[in-house]
C-alpha cells in the first residue's frame, strides 16, 4: 500500500511539472510570435504566515485561486496598463521558513533602447496596492531580477541570447518545482 501510494503521488508530481513546463512554454511561444520582446518585474509578497507550522490550517485556494487570479487580470485592466503581457506567480520559502508569492509582470519592449520600467508608475503604484489588499500582506518590488539568478531582466528577440535568457527564467519558475514544489 504504501509502495502503490508512494507511486501515485509520484505520477501526480511528475504529471504537474508536464503540464507546468507545457504551459510555460505555449506562453514562450505567443509572446515571441507576437511581441518583439518583453521585460521582466516583479513584486514580492512575504505571506504573514509560515508553511510549517500551519500547512495544515491554510490551503493553497485561499491565497491564489481562480478569483485572486480574476482579480490581478482587472487591476491590470484597470490600470489601463497596456504594457502588461503576461504575469507568472511563483511560491517560494524564504530561508526563515515563510511562505513568499512572487509575481513576474512581462511588460512588452519593441526596441533596445525602449524605457526601462512601468511607463505608467500610478497604474503600477495602483496596482501594488491592490495586490497588497488582496493578499493581505506588504508587497515589495524586486530590483534584481529573480533573485539576482539573471544578470538582465530585458528579453529582445533579435538579440542572440534571447533563447538562452529565456531557459533561465524557465529554469527558475518552472525547473526549480522539480525539487520544491509549494502545495501540489
Amino acid at each position: 500500500l504504501i509502495t502503490r501510494q508512494f507511486n501515485e503521488e509520484l505520477m501526480a508530481w511528475n504529471a504537474e511539472q508536464v503540464r507546468t513546463e507545457e504551459l510555460f512554454d505555449l506562453t514562450m511561444k505567443a509572446l515571441y510570435k507576437n511581441y518583439a520582446g518583453f521585460e521582466i518585474h516583479e513584486l514580492y509578497l512575504p505571506i504573514l504566515f509560515t508553511l510549517s507550522t500551519n500547512a495544515t490550517t491554510y490551503s493553497k485556494q485561499q491565497y491564489l485561486d481562480q478569483q485572486k487570479k480574476e482579480m490581478i487580470a482587472l487591476f491590470i485592466n484597470e490600470g489601463g496598463n497596456n504594457d502588461v503581457v503576461a504575469v507568472f506567480s511563483k511560491w517560494e520559502l524564504t530561508p526563515q521558513g515563510q511562505l513568499a508569492l512572487r509575481l513576474v509582470f512581462l511588460l512588452e519592449r519593441q526596441f533596445i533602447n525602449d524605457p526601462v520600467g512601468w511607463s505608467d508608475e500610478n497604474a503600477f503604484t495602483a496596482l501594488h496596492g491592490n495586490l497588497e489588499s488582496l493578499f493581505n500582506c506588504k508587497a515589495y518590488p524586486v530590483s534584481m531580477p529573480l533573485n539576482g539568478f539573471m544578470q538582465t531582466n530585458r528579453f529582445l528577440k533579435n538579440d542572440p541570447k534571447c533563447k538562452d535568457l529565456i531557459k533561465l527564467l524557465k529554469t527558475y519558475l518552472v525547473g526549480t518545482d522539480t525539487i520544491l514544489r509549494i502545495w501540489d
